[in-house]
């Protein structure tokens, strides 16, 4: 399946703001991205923080539901 620009751009914004909405829910929790990390079992804190910034443009699924129930 072939993307226009439209729809990259509208996929690219969709992630980008998940990504915003999960940093936002964690501040607001006063955690950080470390002790998430931690907490679900990631290795590298880094992958959370890249997903947070939206630069994570297929995220793992375990990932996600492990946020979720976090």
């Amino acid at each position: 399946m072939d993307l226009d620009l439209d729809q990259k751009t509208a996929i690219l914004m969709q992630v980008v703001e998940a990504g915003e909405y999960l940093k936002e829910l964690r501040q607001k929790r006063k955690l950080t991205v470390t002790k998430v990390s931690t907490d679900i079992g990631l290795k590298n804190h880094s992958y959370l923080s890249n997903l947070e910034r939206g630069k994570v443009t297929d995220p793992d699924e375990k990932v996600l539901r492990d946020l979720e129930k976090y």
